[in-house]
């Protein structure tokens, strides 16, 4: 009996927080709704297998190797179609223990079997860039790119490409807006560099980005009704990165994909109403981020973004916290990430000490 209430609790949360997000949805998922969305293996798990639920609370309360343990229990009751959901969450865990050659070969195995939906191979893939660019860690790419198909995808000299391919790999066996959002990511920030060292072929490579960029918001589009009902924490992730994308073109002069900072604040207002600490962080750093680049930026405002990072008591418990710790070192100097925290740090010198206290050295 406590066991229904419990995934009962689960569905009406689950359903009540995405009413509330569909009031202000509709703008940046554009599409027609399907008339026959399947309810996905997770919904099913939730709904049909006790094992399952038990691993969903543990990992929920960081008990990660206990989770572990019930998630492969389920395994043993989840029918054929929901395997390959309940051994993804097996590999996330093991991932967010610190078994991270573990991890990355265990979504690898997931990836090539053919007997898991096409779904769950696509997200097994993206969870591996995912996890690299939550925490900015050297492991990560030395494990992925190691070997097999992944190993043809790795460029030492642009290691985003390498990421590129990653998420190119993952909408091979089904896009999403996770996957298509980060391989646009990639062209809106080369569109960036052509700019800024342009050429006699910069101006037609610019156009064919911008065709494969509109292409990639296309298919994101298609994919808003499976995250808004069953997906939610994908929600941020997904209008996080189309800002970044929407910031790129919008910097570059272009503004005819849409208006970042509408999209930004559509993110801060759902974190508002279900909180991430780490996601608060990200969003208030690009934001300032992008505030940072325009002409006459407001330094009001970007310092009260930039002020949610360095006044936030609990920020060290963050990725976002990790992956700037990791960015200190001198080898990280040409990457994004450092490069626009350097130029905040221009800006706010409360940031900047913020950095140094991480060991920057500005």
């Amino acid at each position: 009996m406590n066991k229904q209430i419990v995934i009962l609790g689960i569905i009406f949360c689950a359903v009540a927080s995405l009413l509330i997000y569909g009031a202000f949805s509709t703008n940046f998922f554009a599409g027609k709704p399907s008339d026959n969305l399947q309810t996905p293996s997770n919904q099913r798990l939730l709904e049909t297998n006790p094992q399952y639920v038990s691993g969903e609370q543990l990992r929920q309360e960081g008990n990660l190797e206990e989770a572990i343990l019930k998630y492969q229990e389920a395994l043993l009751y989840a029918d054929r179609d929901d395997k390959g959901q309940v051994d993804y969450k097996v590999a996330l865990s093991k991932l967010e223990w610190g078994a991270i050659p573990e991890g990355i070969e265990h979504l690898k195995r997931i990836a090539a079997n053919t007997e898991y939906n096409n779904f769950v191979r696509s997200y097994a893939v993206s969870a591996m860039g995912n996890f690299y660019y939550a925490r900015r860690e050297q492991i990560y790419t030395d494990e992925i790119f190691k070997d097999g198909v992944y190993k043809s995808f790795y460029d030492p000299n642009d290691v985003n490409k390498s990421y590129r391919r990653l998420y190119e790999y993952a909408s091979s066996f089904q896009p999403t807006a996770i996957s298509e959002l980060r391989i646009a990511r990639w062209y809106s920030s080369k569109i960036l560099h052509l700019q800024s060292t342009p050429s006699s072929d910069s101006q037609e490579i610019i156009e064919e980005y911008k065709k494969i960029i509109r292409k990639n918001l296309a298919v994101a589009n298609q994919d808003h009704e499976r995250i808004i009902r069953f997906d939610r924490k994908s929600i941020v992730p997904v209008l996080f990165n189309r800002a970044i994308v929407l910031s790129d073109l919008s910097i570059s002069g272009d503004d005819s994909f849409g208006n970042p900072e509408t999209v930004f604040d559509t993110a801060l207002d759902y974190l508002a109403k279900n909180p991430s600490l780490n996601s608060e962080m990200v969003v208030s750093f690009y934001k300032a981020n992008y505030l940072s680049r325009k002409a006459n930026p407001n330094v009001v405002d970007i310092k009260k973004l930039l002020s949610r990072i360095y006044n936030e008591p609990n920020i060290a418990q963050t990725n976002f916290y990790i992956s700037l710790r990791n960015e200190r070192n001198e080898n990280a100097a040409n990457t994004e990430l450092r490069r626009d925290s350097v130029n905040l740090s221009a800006i706010d010198p409360k940031f900047k000490a913020f950095l140094v206290e991480l060991g920057w050295k500005l």
